[in-house]
């Protein structure tokens, strides 16, 4: 679009989810249980280049319903949340970056997220017997989610915990 600027955001490029992952509805439809599932994050800010960036994010997850370890990969389209709005959050970034970390800008966040999310697909990597057992395999998760080779080395780990049960 002309005289659009994109401040830093871009619309997704035309990165195919990984080859063995499926849609989200699909992963949904093949079990019901995971829809209404207790479910627990284990970050969003995993690596797995070159798919990850700015617009490609993975994030982890343990269903309680099905006791899967899950990734999700989530594509965003920045290009989604108006110029004006972005514009305008660019202005108020200080404001809101206080504010998100009182807790008070935290709906505004998730909302332009929700917003700009325009694929998600899943990957099962694992099913453990319970979320303290998945609590003991991710124990380092928040330190790993940010190295480059942080979520392949914890899917090793999941492949080999689940080969020994």
């Amino acid at each position: 679009m002309a005289g659009r600027q994109n401040h830093g955001m871009t619309a997704p490029d035309a990165k195919m989810p990984p080859p063995d992952t499926i849609p989200r509805e699909e992963f949904y439809a093949q079990d019901e249980r995971r829809r209404h599932s207790h479910v627990l994050s284990y970050g969003s800010a995993w690596k797995q280049p070159p798919w990850t960036d700015e617009s490609h994010v993975l994030e982890l997850m343990w269903f309680g319903a099905t006791h899967e370890i899950v990734a999700y990969f989530i594509t965003y389209d920045w290009s989604r949340l108006g110029p004006g709005r972005l514009a305008r959050d660019a202005a108020s970034a200080a404001v809101q970056e206080i504010a998100v970390e009182s807790g008070a800008g935290i709906g505004r966040m998730l909302a332009d997220t929700d917003l700009a999310t325009s694929d998600i697909h899943v990957r099962v990597l694992g099913v453990v017997r319970s979320d303290l057992e998945c609590h003991e395999l991710l124990w380092d998760w928040r330190w790993m989610q940010h190295h480059r080779d942080g979520f392949e080395h914890v899917r090793q780990r999941i492949d080999e915990h689940v080969r020994r049960d």
